[in-house]
């Protein structure tokens, strides 16, 4: 696997050439990334898992729309 190095400002660059729709996708994954740190996301990890262990699981989706549905801006 090729590994390549960009600054801060080629990442921008690239970024601010994508079309609006994509640009929106990656801040709500970067979004959810950071909240996936929070003592909510923790506790809603320990919900799922028990859930997994109930035999009730979700799609990624299905959980972001989930919180979505809370009020979370995800």
């Amino acid at each position: 696997m090729l590994n390549i190095t960009l600054t801060d400002e080629q990442v921008f660059s690239l970024i601010s050439q994508l079309p609006r729709e994509k640009k929106k996708e990656l801040l709500d994954q970067l979004r959810f990334e950071e909240w996936l740190d929070t003592p909510e996301a923790l506790k809603l990890k320990e919900e799922r898992e028990k859930e997994i262990r109930d035999g009730k699981t979700l799609t990624l989706d299905q959980l972001k729309e989930k919180l979505r549905a809370h009020g979370k801006n995800i």
